[in-house]
């Protein structure tokens, strides 16, 4: 009987109001969290942009792979800038970000990753892509981006090592 019972009315009425703070509370922390986590990527990628146009005379490695990551540690050790490009996210934010390596996703044959990249800024590009005809496609277009690049790029075998160097390849390892 709560029709008469003005106690039970106040009971329910301040249920209701705790139920309906709780929830309110509950999706507002939620969605900050969310907002948060959306913004920290957002300022992260903003900072890395930054980064990357103010480097001069740096080294562009494509590839992330056992190569790749050789390349870079050595780079690292001698002091020299560089930035990292592959195609798999996950693999930059394992490797990349807890060693604080500059680096862009996106697929290096793609003239506008290799702008972003600095390639007409760059002193050097290593192409260690997983297959011989990525590495040509790349060295192409490296070669039309930037003339005088240094580009050393990695063949899997002996028939590509004519084409990569036919196609702009400073050095070219079998």
């Amino acid at each position: 009987q709560v029709e008469g019972n003005p106690t039970a009315k106040l009971f329910i009425i301040v249920y209701i109001v705790c139920g309906l703070s709780v929830f309110t509370y509950s999706a507002y922390h939620l969605g900050q969290l969310i907002v948060s986590v959306e913004m920290r990527a957002i300022l992260e990628r903003r900072r890395m942009q930054n980064s990357i146009s103010k480097l001069q005379n740096h080294y562009i490695v494509c590839g992330l792979g056992r190569m790749g990551t050789i390349i870079c540690e050595t780079l690292q050790e001698r002091g020299k800038p560089f930035i990292v490009i592959d195609f798999d996210e996950e693999r930059l934010a394992e490797v990349c970000t807890e060693r604080n390596w500059l680096h862009l996703e996106g697929d290096a044959t793609d003239d506008r990753i290799l702008e972003n990249a600095g390639i007409a800024r760059a002193r050097s590009l290593a192409s260690v892509l997983p297959t011989d005809a990525d590495n040509v496609y790349v060295v192409l277009s490296a070669r039309m981006l930037s003339p005088e690049l240094q580009i050393i790029v990695r063949a899997g075998d002996e028939k590509a090592v004519t084409k990569l160097q036919r196609a702009g390849a400073t050095r070219v390892i079998s």
